[in-house]
């Protein structure tokens, strides 16, 4: 799944004003990884990622911005693109 919130062409949402994301996820209790796209990392082998394990139950997980990290790739997770 890469959902993508509908932007003006060359805009980007700021999320410097939040410091988690919260999806609802269900799983089989292993471990997947989020790749959070920004207006300098779109492309997917390089990305930052963070992981978390999803139980079989939907429910909400909160993951902050700090624990992404970057995976093929140098930079940090800029929130703010």
């Amino acid at each position: 799944m890469q959902p993508a919130p509908d932007h003006a062409e060359g805009s980007c949402f700021d999320a410097s004003g939040f410091g988690v994301i919260k999806p609802e996820v269900a799983g089989n209790g292993k471990r997947y990884n989020l790749h959070p796209c920004t207006s300098t990392q779109w492309l997917s082998p390089q990305s930052c990622r963070a992981s978390f394990v999803a139980g079989a139950e939907w429910g909400a997980i909160r993951i902050p911005f700090r624990e992404f990290e970057a995976y093929r790739s140098k930079s940090r997770f800029q929130v703010e693109r």
